[in-house]
């Protein structure tokens, strides 16, 4: 059966023959300023069920760490996508996951990685107490909407007496929580 449109270049639907294989690819290069941080590339769409329980599970696995890491949303920003398909030199399924800037692995390598106790030493210099209370930024959402353009991707610029294209936030009018951000930041 061939893929087409939008899911083939999302990458992540996956071949019937090889749904429960593991894609390890080896990156061709690091993800963009993840030199020094951990970075996670997983979506939040539900409409591909295995996919997100996957990229669920390594959140829930990563947040249970107690480290502070960038999350960077292939459903959320086209940016994320470009970057991770850049990055793999082609489409690829998600989560995927880097510690400074090194590729760690998809989703089995991090089950596997976590249940051996290796997760955790390779986290260590990382970890971090993430607050248990609710972001006073979004709500534990990860995103605010634009404080420029107000989430609609324009705004009226004085000096040019007209709408111009904001340039500040994503392609859907958010930001990614400063206040989330800060112990992920370079």
């Amino acid at each position: 059966m061939e893929k087409s449109g939008w899911w083939r270049k999302v990458g992540l639907l996956r071949s019937f023959q090889g749904a429960d294989e593991e894609d390890e690819r080896k990156p061709v290069k690091p993800p963009p300023k993840g030199n020094k941080i951990v970075v996670l590339y997983y979506t939040s769409s539900r409409v591909i069920k295995q996919t997100y329980a996957e990229c669920s599970a390594v959140l829930s696995i990563l947040r249970g760490h107690s480290i502070f890491f960038q999350e960077r949303d292939v459903f959320i920003s086209r940016k994320h996508l470009e970057e991770i398909t850049d990055i793999f030199g082609g489409p690829i399924s998600v989560p995927r996951l880097f510690v400074a800037g090194k590729y760690v692995g998809g989703f089995q390598r991090i089950i596997e990685l976590n249940e051996g106790g290796e997760l955790k030493k390779l986290l260590n210099g990382y970890i971090k107490k993430r607050p248990k209370r609710v972001c006073k930024g979004c709500g534990n959402m990860r995103y605010i909407v634009c404080f420029i353009c107000n989430g609609s991707k324009k705004f009226y610029e004085e000096e040019r007496k007209e709408m111009v294209s904001c340039n500040t936030c994503i392609e859907n009018g958010l930001l990614p929580c400063p206040v989330c951000m800060l112990g992920a930041v370079e």
